[in-house]
């Protein structure tokens, strides 16, 4: 908190150069009463427990609400206090004083932390196809209310997300679609902006290239900037546009990690802040070009921005990268052609936010190996065994599909908590998983210096890389 005097000089004249009407807005996730954010997570166990610092110390207080599986979406649903709230795969939103909302649908993409009418309570939003390529229609519930409204809002591939384009007070919603030249897919995109309410276009502005999901971020007394952000192995880059997709800032912070959004040390505007898995908050101010550290409970961090879904393929939206490597938007493999099989091996990217996968479904599993010491031994999901296959039969006379010429990724890594990094080797692929496709094989990693017993509370992440392409799991 040690950077709050030294940003708040000055602050008025920045603020009115990124522009001009009168809006205020209470600071998210203050349950201090101080209008600050206060830095908070949530662990995962046998239950979701919300954890938050408060009163600039180290206090810490505990609330425990929901299950593992499901999403977080805390939000404002009764006053200006910030409640912890979760959704389910059935489309439930339940709160902690025990109310919810049956507002959802199978295969959608919903929305946690928007405030469609101004009333500064947390309304409810889903939008259909999430993931494909078929028109998405955008579903809106304000809350208080029984009735809901709709609209189309373009590809279900497209990144989305809702902020106050037109400074009215009231948050819309956005879709990023790619801009074509002479019918060529290009890097860049365009934000159609629609109301909420009505599905009537409020604006439409070119940003550049986009490899992340945009977060809008709120100025006391102007209007939102949006955070475009790009997330790489050792770093974050973030970029911060004005209503009319004009740069206003940008920043790389040397870390890689979370992202949150949050009044952490200033109240005339929210802060961008990059939170590692040591739990280090690296907070940058854009009106003020400054950044500061805290630290963060252990947990996963949140904020009250929450666009989620429960697909399995978590990095499944059109980027800039994809349309670069692919020169479509694709989310899979390639299709094949002329009844040939797919060669081309896309792996999602999406270490930014890494998905606990964990289901025996996929069979993803590290576990002591029974038959070398109780080794580290790695279990990749079935997935990741990429067409074209091959058949293989083992010494149990199993027959199973596994990669032709045994393709596998060329590096894999157990990261810790303390930063280190343990290698896996390559072991073949054995132990099939059963599909509606047939049984297929998985790609086995191992290490025998380390036992899988000394190392399976401080793992929080495998890393997978191939080429230039590298896809994440956490623990």
């Amino acid at each position: 908190m040690f950077l709050r005097d030294f940003i708040l000089q000055g602050i008025a004249t920045i603020a009115m150069l990124l522009s001009c009407v009168a809006t205020v807005h209470a600071a998210p996730f203050d349950y201090d009463g101080d209008s600050y954010s206060d830095p908070s997570t949530v662990e995962v166990g046998d239950t979701l427990n919300w954890l938050s610092k408060i009163d600039n110390k180290d206090t810490i207080i505990e609330r425990s609400f929901g299950i593992p599986g499901q999403h977080l979406v805390p939000g404002r649903y009764k006053d200006d206090e910030t409640m912890p709230a979760i959704l389910d795969s059935e489309g439930t939103w339940k709160m902690s004083d025990d109310s919810s909302v049956s507002f959802g649908e199978e295969d959608s993409l919903y929305f946690g932390g928007a405030d469609f009418n101004g009333d500064s309570l947390t309304d409810y939003a889903y939008s259909t196809q999430v993931c494909r390529k078929k028109k998405a229609k955008l579903h809106v519930r304000l809350n208080g209310e029984s009735t809901s409204t709709s609209f189309n809002n373009g590809g279900g591939a497209y990144y989305k997300f809702f902020y106050d384009a037109d400074n009215d007070g009231r948050d819309d919603f956005c879709t990023l679609k790619p801009i074509r030249r002479k019918k060529t897919l290009t890097p860049r995109f365009r934000a159609i902006c629609k109301s909420a309410l009505t599905g009537g276009g409020v604006k439409r502005f070119t940003l550049g290239r986009v490899n992340g999901q945009p977060h809008p971020l709120k100025v006391t007394g102007s209007p939102d900037l949006l955070v475009v952000p790009q997330s790489r192995k050792t770093k974050t880059n973030l970029r911060f546009y004005n209503q009319n997709g004009t740069l206003q800032r940008k920043t790389s912070i040397s870390q890689s990690g979370t992202l949150v959004i949050g009044n952490f040390i200033s109240t005339a505007s929210e802060q961008a802040a990059v939170v590692t898995d040591q739990q280090r908050g690296y907070v940058y101010d854009p009106l003020q070009d400054a950044t500061a550290t805290m630290d963060f409970p252990d947990g996963v961090p949140y904020d009250e921005i929450n666009i989620v879904h429960f697909e399995d393929n978590e990095d499944c939206f059109c980027t800039s990268k994809m349309i670069q490597r692919d020169g479509q938007c694709s989310v899979s493999l390639s299709e094949p052609k002329n009844g040939s099989e797919p060669t081309k091996i896309i792996i999602p990217d999406n270490c930014s936010n890494p998905p606990k996968n964990l289901s025996s479904n996929d069979g993803f599993k590290c576990i002591a190996s029974a038959t070398r010491g109780g080794s580290v031994v790695c279990l990749l999901p079935y997935q990741f065994t990429w067409k074209p296959h091959s058949s293989v039969t083992d010494h149990h006379n199993n027959t199973f599909a596994c990669n032709k010429n045994d393709t596998h990724f060329d590096d894999v890594q157990l990261v810790l908590k303390s930063g280190e990094r343990i290698n896996l080797s390559y072991s073949g692929c054995h132990n099939y998983v059963a599909t509606v496709d047939g049984p297929i094989g998985r790609q086995h990693f191992r290490n025998e210096n380390y036992t899988w017993q000394s190392i399976r509370n401080k793992v929080v992440r495998i890393e997978m890389s191939k080429g230039s392409q590298t896809s994440c799991l956490s623990f």
